[in-house]
């Protein structure tokens, strides 16, 4: 039990550096919204005071660095290194 627990946070861990990498390539305000919104959990209408926004906008932001960040993750991993 205390290996398989050991193995699920290894893999955990390597799956939160592949998000964090990927979030890198994002714009700052990408970077901004989704980490907000995604990881600390704000409002969006805490989200759009804080970046002085309209409504809609960080919604956008965040589709748009959705789509991104599911054609990052999604690439195949070169296996040949």
């Amino acid at each position: 039990l205390e290996r398989r627990a050991a193995e699920l946070a290894a893999e955990v861990h390597a799956l939160e550096e592949q998000v964090e990498d990927a979030v890198r390539t994002l714009s700052a305000i990408e970077q901004t919204v989704i980490r907000d919104r995604f990881f600390s959990g704000k409002r969006w209408r805490l989200i759009q005071r804080e970046i002085g926004y309209a409504e809609a906008q960080p919604y956008r932001i965040a589709k748009k660095a959705v789509k991104k960040l599911a054609k990052i993750v999604q690439k195949p991993k070169d296996d040949s290194k």
